[in-house]
């Protein structure tokens, strides 16, 4: 039966939509990436325990609202949800009930009786069975076309997808190369993050995405890693390592990305706001609104309704439990009760918008809902970075699930499914995701870092440097005002062009760059990108043949392709999850030849040996923390045979490959005594470190918190290999004895440092731990540091 589907989808959509609605790869990593020097407020690292009294505060809030919402938007105006009657469609033709829309003039009696006629170029199904329908009905071409559906093939399709997906991302894992094909060149893949990753995932997404998306997004990463990027390292606005989100030209280039995003956020959200205050106040001066039609009844009978004392209780007990939970859990970090509150309501005004845009354009614009919410808590708790985020992330995460929601009470409506079971199965959905996604989210934390280079969550950081910014004002880099105002006049300035455009019905409207999804490839690296491309294309190519066929009179499915890359994305889903278990348990990659994946922050591949000797552990592969670069380092140019002589064939290219190996992130000087931060290894001069933990608790590089330091014996041999081959370095005569000195009396091997504001004792018993647990005596057991 048809109607048996819109009840199983809620309850799965509602498993996926937490993990983004509360936040678990925006809001939640952006407060693990505070700083105390710019936030006044520690890192704070959600938990398992936090995650669950997280997730329970706000995932119940938007299922609330959604029924309200229904009864307005889509009984009452009308609001076509496009994706929703597209998923009523799709169920309707895989249940061989392919009617489609139904001429003008029809009607159709609900099981409450009222006649409910055709809206907007759709009629709501029947419920009755196949031989009560109208086989001689004409339908539309364009939208109501008969499709050819082998079901047979499109689970061969699907599963052969998913195998190849997910047999891809296995190997990827034993073998990182995979994933990290230098596009242009080891050297712009190592300095400027210009490799391919071929991940099915991405070129699944791709294809789901559209050409169009992928357009946009290709030309922001053109723009802003081709462009931005050089121009700011190369004029010294963004003097560190390419891949460092506070110093170097990637953190230099989200600010314009973020401006390009409020921009084209806020100007394409302004029609709906103007139609709701139309609607309102036509409503108030007349009782009677254009688009609303106060004599179109319910067409359901109460008993599949959800009643309204539900309605209200629910999101008086969801407020107010809810407001508790974000008390337990963020409220000494400088939350107030009030403030969460205020949230809540903020999130039900949001919800009514980000639901409207979502009827009318497919688009729910949560990142301008964010963003209103955070600029509404900036003027309410000035300078509080935790709050701003926290309360923001409250208000988002309400508007976010009910507007999301819609679309299955959309798909519920036209397929006549009971709304009372769709809210029944949406709560189910909801409670479980609650644990699953706080579950899944702290095992991903275990095993990498997040953000990093596998998951850079760039949401986080938005979510983050647009806080700082209405917080303070501060931290904008270098040259980047002129920038931020320039992108955002051009952005606003195409994203009106862009409304009118579509208002008007052009056909060359969707051509015409999406401002969000430009800003987006700056945002990801160019390997996300690329790839997301491909699947742009093949989207195009395959719909064009489908169009082509179509007009020549044959049967063809653009199905297809929809199932070819939801088998991508779930195989290397699947895989992922078998990746994680295998790196949790400790297993590790078999090779790591030519991997030049950069950007790894605290990410460490595991090497499957023992290396105990200096020789092989310099030839090995290195994860540089203090650069972020993942480099497969060897010290001879050509691998010498057995019982040859070693030697260096090209000293000025071992010299160019060492300088990255050697070079203090913090002083970008050569190493004086390296110490490795404790649990994310990267690394610092001693000195250059005691002065920068004295003020901090976390690393310079990654923001992990750092719980202890100890002497990198490895990169200290590294180094003198590197004075070796290079003595007459710029590195090597940068620094005189005399400095030296004074940087070896600051700070003398083995010394316990001091951790923010904690003492010297505390710092001794973390060294005092790490030692018991035997990770410094000497044996490297499965992972190799410098």
């Amino acid at each position: 039966m048809p109607q048996v589907a819109p009840l199983h989808h809620p309850t799965c959509f509602q498993l996926t939509l937490i993990s983004l609605a509360a936040g678990f790869v925006g809001v939640i990593p952006a407060l693990g990436l505070l700083d105390y020097k710019h936030d006044n407020a520690h890192p704070i690292k959600v938990g398992l325990i936090d995650g669950i009294l997280w997730g329970c505060a706000v995932a119940l809030f938007g299922v609330f609202l959604a029924p309200p919402l229904r009864r307005q938007m889509i009984i009452k105006e009308e609001l076509i949800f496009p994706s929703g009657t597209a998923t009523a469609q799709l169920i309707s033709v895989l249940h061989a009930n392919q009617q489609g829309p139904q001429d003008e003039g029809r009607t159709y009696i609900s099981p409450s009786g009222s006649r409910v006629t055709r809206r907007r170029g759709y009629e709501a199904l029947p419920v009755d069975e196949p031989e009560e329908l109208d086989h001689d009905s004409v339908e539309d071409e364009e939208v109501g076309q008969k499709e050819h559906y082998d079901v047979t093939q499109s689970w061969k399709t699907l599963g052969i997808s998913f195998v190849t997906s997910a047999l891809l991302t296995l190997s990827a894992y034993f073998f990182p190369v995979v994933f990290n094909i230098p596009l242009f060149g080891v050297y712009l893949a190592r300095e400027w993050l210009w490799f391919f990753s071929p991940s099915l995932s991405y070129v699944g997404q791709g294809i789901i995405m559209g050409f169009p998306t992928t357009l946009s997004m290709s030309l922001g990463m053109a723009f802003g890693w081709g462009i931005l990027s050089p121009l700011s390292k190369l004029n010294g606005w963004a003097p560190g390592p390419t891949a460092d989100m506070i110093t170097g030209a990637r953190g230099w280039i989200l600010w314009v990305a973020l401006a390009i995003i409020c921009a084209d956020s806020f100007v394409s959200i302004v029609p709906t706001i103007y139609r709701l205050l139309r609607v309102v106040y036509l409503t108030l001066l007349s009782r009677r609104a254009v688009v609303v039609s106060e004599d179109i009844p319910e067409d359901e009978p109460a008993s599949r309704l959800v009643p309204d004392r539900w309605v209200w209780r629910g999101l008086l007990a969801s407020v107010v439990i809810g407001t508790v939970l974000v008390w337990l859990v963020f409220g000494y970090k400088g939350i107030k009760p009030w403030a969460t509150v205020l949230g809540f309501i903020i999130g039900a005004v949001l919800s009514h918008l980000g639901a409207r845009a979502l009827g009318e354009t497919d688009l729910n614009p949560v990142s301008a809902l964010g963003k209103i919410s955070q600029l509404f808590f900036a003027f309410l708790q000035p300078g509080n970075v935790v709050a701003n985020i926290i309360a923001g992330g409250v208000a988002e995460a309400g508007a976010q699930q009910a507007g999301d929601l819609m679309q299955d009470l959309k798909t519920g409506h036209l397929l006549h499914a009971s709304p009372r079971a769709q809210f029944y199965g949406q709560m189910v959905g909801s409670v479980v995701s609650i644990f699953v996604s706080a579950f899944a989210y702290n095992l991903y934390t275990r095993a990498y870092a997040i953000p990093g280079p596998q998951f850079p969550a760039p949401t986080a950081y938005v979510w983050l440097s647009f806080a700082r910014l209405i917080g303070s004002g501060n931290g904008l880099p270098d040259h980047t005002k002129p920038f931020i105002i320039n992108a955002a006049v051009i952005a606003a300035s195409i994203a009106g062009f862009k409304v009118q455009a579509l208002s008007k019905g052009k056909w060359w409207a969707r051509w015409i760059p999406s401002g969000v999804a430009f800003a987006i490839g700056f945002l990801n690296t160019p390997s996300f990108t690329i790839a997301r491309l491909i699947g742009g294309i093949a989207e195009l190519v395959y719909r064009r043949r489908v169009a082509r066929l179509r007009l020549q009179g044959q049967s063809a499915s653009d199905v297809g392709i929809v199932i070819l890359a939801s088998g991508f994305v779930l195989g290397e889903g699947v895989a992922s999850i078998v990746g994680l278990v295998m790196k949790s348990f400790g297993v590790g990659v078999i090779s790591f030849d030519s991997c030049y994946h950069t950007g790894c922050a605290r990410y460490r591949c595991t090497a499957a040996l023992v290396v105990d000797s200096i020789e092989l552990a310099i030839r090995a592969n290195y994860h540089f923390g203090a650069t972020g670069l993942s480099i497969h380092f060897v010290l001879m140019a050509d691998t010498p045979n057995k019982g040859e002589e070693t030697g260096f064939s090209d000293s000025s290219k071992s010299e160019e490959l060492f300088r990255p190996l050697v070079t203090c992130g913090i002083c970008l000087q050569l190493y004086v005594d390296p110490v490795a931060l404790l649990d994310c290894l990267h690394l610092a001069c001693g000195s250059c470190a005691k002065q920068w933990l004295k003020s901090s608790e976390t690393c310079h590089q990654c923001r992990e918190p750092v719980r202890g330091t100890r002497d990198s014996h490895h990169t200290l041999a590294v180094v003198e290999a590197y004075q070796s081959v290079a003595p007459n370095s710029s590195l090597c005569q940068e620094r005189t004895r005399e400095v030296v000195t004074t940087l070896r009396e600051q700070y003398k091997p083995g010394q316990a440092l001091t951790i923010g504001e904690r003492d010297e004792e505390s710092s001794e018993e973390s060294e005092a731990s790490s030692e018991s647990d035997g990770s410094d005596d000497g044996v490297y057991h499965g992972e190799l540091e410098l």
